[in-house]
């Protein structure tokens, strides 16, 4: 029998009843590390066995889990085993998923024997100060997101949703510190702030540090037992969120059956114009070096991508998911020495091809990009050509000054809009979330 075991994330007062059992039961137990508050309060009489030597012997964790499990195993065919690691046996262990394949495979038999996990004291140590500050406590019901900090700090881009709160594990040194800031810079300002927990000294000292994105790596706050938090983004004016899914959420709202007469009455067809329009406005701003406009302008043209993906999604055409892991694989294809086996990914060891060959390689002689560019200039002559020879083009595109609809539900035109009023239906309640206890959404030119 394979017992895989949990000892919890401090000491042997969090060891739970069926671990302490199990442990005044054996003989002998196998430790993953003797590195944890626990080990030193656990019977005195039982023999000990770590593998600590492993990870001071080498630097490749795959290479040291895969030692530990061919170990265990081997223990494990010859009797009896007791394994026991940090926290709860399968919550961010790696050695654990790959016994119990092994043992599956060579016949074992396994029992696992929970563990409290690293997230419960966090959540404790973050009500603490969370709770010092008058700020309400983390419920992970509410969509707290896990990552393990190894796993973070391979990625240049981090998955995670900037609407919601996250709590990255095992940030056990300032090395592993930086390369996870750099990795949450690319989504997260620099002055965001962020909290170092330490779970074991929540009931012994200050349980969390508050310190600025950019200086997450300038102390000696580290250890074994450490984790981040890091809190959602601010929403922009106590309206906008941060993420795609919100985005998403915000137009599919607007196009259901109680929402915004105006975007339940668009097509692909209707949105040319405005698709070309946000094109050439975007071109504006890069040619005007106006960072600030080119944000706003690329926003624009995003809502025109999620609006067409959206119509999609109702027509049961394609999805959002559809769209981009379509120019994800694209990407990659076309980027082969990049990836000499997916994953993981490598340096370019030479710069790419242009894009216009790659293009036509992988999509035949159809994907040849013309050589010639539209300047700013054209677009206006170029959405007039476009309407008018478009028999599909509705003339009720909307103009610049389009406002958006509000709770409840009544539209409010900026002052210079071309466009009458839709007498917008549905009840307040309906709405929820930014939505709601507002009498209207600011016009789009006056988003701020």
């Amino acid at each position: 029998m394979l017992t895989l075991m949990g000892l919890g994330p401090g000491d042997a007062s969090l060891i739970t009843r069926e671990a302490w059992a199990a442990l005044e039961a054996a003989d002998a137990i196998v430790l993953r590390t003797r590195r944890h508050p626990a080990v030193a309060g656990l019977p005195a009489r039982l023999r000990r066995r770590s593998f600590d030597r492993f990870y001071d012997s080498s630097d490749d964790f795959d290479a040291v889990y895969a030692r530990i499990v061919e170990a265990v195993l081997k223990l494990a065919r010859k009797g009896d085993v007791i394994y026991a690691v940090p926290g709860h046996p399968l919550v961010g262990e790696a050695t654990v998923p790959l016994l119990l394949a092994g043992a599956r495979e060579a016949g074992i038999p396994t029992r696992i024997i929970a563990g409290l996990s690293f997230i419960e004291p966090s959540l404790e140590a973050l009500a603490l100060g969370e709770a010092a500050r008058g700020v309400p406590q983390v419920d992970p019901l509410e969509g707290l997101q896990m990552c393990d900090a190894l796993d973070l700090a391979s990625l240049h881009h981090p998955p995670l949703n900037p609407d919601k709160p996250a709590l990255i594990a095992q940030i056990y040194s300032r090395a592993i510190a930086s390369e996870v800031k750099l990795t949450l810079m690319n989504q997260y300002p620099p002055e965001h702030p962020v909290r170092v927990v330490n779970a074991v000294a929540a009931r012994t000292r200050a349980p969390t540090l508050e310190l600025a994105l950019h200086a997450l790596d300038r102390g000696e706050h580290f250890d074994h037992l450490s984790s981040l938090y890091v809190p959602a983004i601010p929403r922009l004016g106590g309206w906008g969120g941060s993420s795609f899914e919100e985005l998403q959420e915000t137009l599919a709202r607007l196009r259901a059956p109680d929402g915004c007469p105006w975007d339940q009455k668009q097509t692909h067809a209707s949105l040319r114009e405005s698709l070309l329009e946000e094109a050439c406005e975007v071109l504006d701003a890069i040619d005007a070096d106006d960072p600030q406009a080119l944000k706003e302008e690329l926003g624009d043209l995003l809502f025109n991508v999620i609006f067409h993906t959206q119509l999609a999604t109702e027509e049961e055409t394609f999805r959002m998911t559809d769209v981009i892991a379509e120019v994800d694989a694209k990407l990659k294809r076309r980027h082969p020495h990049e990836r000499p086996a997916p994953p993981p990914w490598t340096a370019c060891p030479r710069p790419c091809p242009p894009w216009p060959s790659r293009r036509s390689c992988s999509n035949g002689p159809s994907g040849r990009v013309s050589s010639g560019r539209r300047r700013p200039s054209d677009c206006a002559k170029c959405a007039r050509n476009s309407a008018r020879s478009s028999p599909r083009a509705s003339p009720s595109t909307r103009p610049k000054s389009w406002a958006i609809c509000s709770s409840p539900w009544s539209i409010t035109p900026s002052p210079t809009a071309s466009m009458p009023s839709w007498p917008c239906a549905g009840p307040t309640a309906s709405l929820g979330g930014a939505f709601a206890g507002s009498s209207s959404w600011p016009a789009r030119g006056e988003w701020t």
